[in-house]
């Protein structure tokens, strides 16, 4: 069952590698410099402050001189022609239907990319303000610069607003963005400690589920003089390791996001995410329904006899047996902190499939900071869940070592939470697929 499926693993890596691949190869040119306009938007409480680099052939009209740059004083004699056309063709109106009212002047700062540089001697960069009597709660801006001369002219816009950063590419066949800029429900107050309850709850609740070395854990606190400093100092470490690379990868796509073209890469995350999901599902149900002995097991051993005595095991199956052993001698404990510190890591060095889930949930809805919070969140539900079976486990021993070795959760119960994370994968995928033939096409 193993090779089999490994081999469909690596079959499914080799396919998104060759189509993340070919989607970045057959992303529009931004190499056409004469085409490129940029804009960065900062959108405030009753107004809107546009830094705006286009080609100084779109606004010729001012360019007196013919030098192909716009100068303050050119900036400041056509102001008037500038707000007017700039007014018509590059649109900021609020959720009432009413356009902000413009100002224009000339700006310094320097918005191209280094890459881009070059272009600065054929582009004017222009401060564009729009102003509103009252907060603003929407926009709908419509972008509309373009010329028989530039058929192909786009330009790449970011717009900062309540503390989150979108960028926008607009063409002659999008024109239009709407951003609604006061309705963030998963971070509004109300939701968001919703949202951070419930990532609690999850984090506790899949502590419980098979795996985190509870069984590991467990012998070494059940069968050793351990302390409530041990069990928490395990709990802690578990989980760390456990969800370590899970928040790598977030802080990782949360830094990304400000350096790469999201509009057109959200897509291709949320199709990896969802490809990921999808085969973290697949593996879990694969678990779940297959008998132990056909997929894979994992044996702990305790030893508590007063002799030492090394085992060698060496199994040639296809399948995987995971032993560990552990030897107490006369009841008195064994470990050092360095193997208290091992045995905590090997408890939690498998990633978290949930916390995975979670955080790659959230890149697909463009929410990668909330996702880190509700990860951070999930973990510590995770943590407290483990500390609290080691401190039981310290604090009851006799009753524990009565206890079964392992404790199942019903069949369907497992089954049914793998298909369910499962499903989620499938919608993310079928989610992204169709934005994503949007920019191939």
């Amino acid at each position: 069952m193993t090779k089999p499926w490994n081999l469909f693993k690596f079959s499914i890596i080799s396919f998104l590698g060759a189509l993340l691949m070919s989607g970045f190869f057959t992303f529009p040119s931004y190499g056409h410099q004469a085409d490129l306009s940029v804009a960065k938007a900062i959108v405030r409480k009753t107004e809107t402050q546009v830094i705006l680099a286009l080609p100084t052939s779109l606004v010729a009209f001012a360019d007196n001189n013919r030098d192909d740059r716009l100068s303050p004083d050119e900036v400041r004699i056509n102001h008037a022609k500038l707000q007017t056309f700039l007014g018509d063709r590059f649109r900021f109106v609020n959720g009432k239907g009413h356009p902000g009212s413009l100002t224009v002047a000339h700006s310094n700062r320097a918005i191209l990319s280094p890459w881009l540089q070059s272009a600065a001697v054929t582009h004017s960069t222009l401060r564009l303000n729009y102003t509103w009597p009252e907060p603003i709660e929407s926009l709908k801006i419509r972008y509309a610069l373009f010329s028989s001369d530039l058929p192909t002219a786009h330009c790449l816009a970011t717009f900062f607003h309540n503390g989150q950063v979108q960028n926008y590419l607009f063409s002659a066949s999008s024109q239009e963005l709407s951003l609604n800029l006061f309705d963030a429900s998963w971070f509004s107050s109300h939701n968001l400690a919703v949202a951070i309850v419930l990532a609690f709850m999850w984090g506790g609740l899949h502590a419980l589920s098979p795996g985190h070395g509870k069984a590991i854990v467990g012998a070494y606190l059940v069968g050793s003089h351990a302390t409530a400093r041990d069990a928490f100092f395990l709990g802690l470490i578990t989980t760390i390791t456990h969800t370590m690379g899970v928040f790598v990868l977030g802080v990782v796509a949360l830094f990304a996001s400000h350096y790469i073209l999201l509009d057109q890469l959200y897509p291709w995350l949320s199709l990896l995410s969802g490809i990921v999901v999808t085969m973290v599902g697949l593996n879990l149900f694969l678990r779940r329904i297959l008998p132990d002995n056909d997929y894979q097991s994992s044996h702990s051993h305790i030893d508590s006899t007063h002799h030492h005595h090394e085992h060698h095991h060496h199994h040639e199956h296809h399948h995987h047996h995971s032993h560990s052993h552990f030897s107490f001698s006369n009841g008195e404990k064994t470990f050092t902190w360095r193997s208290l510190l091992a045995l905590g890591i090997s408890g939690g060095l498998m990633p978290c499939p949930a916390a995975l889930v979670l955080l790659l949930s959230t890149i697909s809805l463009r929410q990668t900071g909330l996702g880190l919070i509700l990860v951070l969140v999930f973990s510590l539900g995770l943590a407290g869940t483990l500390t609290c079976l080691g401190l039981l486990f310290v604090s009851a021993k006799h009753l524990i070592k009565r206890i079964p070795a392992r404790i199942r959760f019903p069949q369907f119960l497992s089954a049914g939470s793998a298909l369910l994370v499962l499903l989620i994968g499938l919608g993310i995928m079928t989610q992204a697929l169709p934005q994503i033939q949007f920019f191939l096409t």
